[in-house]
């Protein structure tokens, strides 16, 4: 088997090297591919949960429905701002942090 000139070795060497950029380059979009996937899962998630909520706050009294956005801001911020509700919020939270 004959020894490879130096050119030779060059231009094999240049091919690997061509070959291995191509895979980053694949790997690297199937990186980002991957990413752009998760982010939207986890946005599909957020709007669901946002979805839910908003249905079961709908579903607790018939006039909630009735309120524009901003009643409704107004209405969840006083009632959430009432120390009744506080402390039940405290205690909510402080059980499933503990279970």
């Amino acid at each position: 088997m004959a020894k490879k000139s130096v050119i030779e070795q060059i231009k094999d060497t240049q091919e690997e090297i061509n070959i291995l950029q191509v895979q980053k380059k694949q790997q690297e979009h199937q990186l980002e591919k991957h990413q752009a996937r998760e982010r939207e899962k986890e946005r599909k998630e957020r709007t669901r949960k946002k979805i839910e909520r908003g249905a079961i706050i709908d579903s607790m009294n018939p006039q909630i429905a009735s309120l524009t956005n901003q009643q409704l801001k107004v209405f969840l911020q006083q009632v959430l701002q009432s120390e009744r509700a506080l402390h039940l919020l405290s205690k909510m939270t402080e059980t499933e942090n503990v279970g």
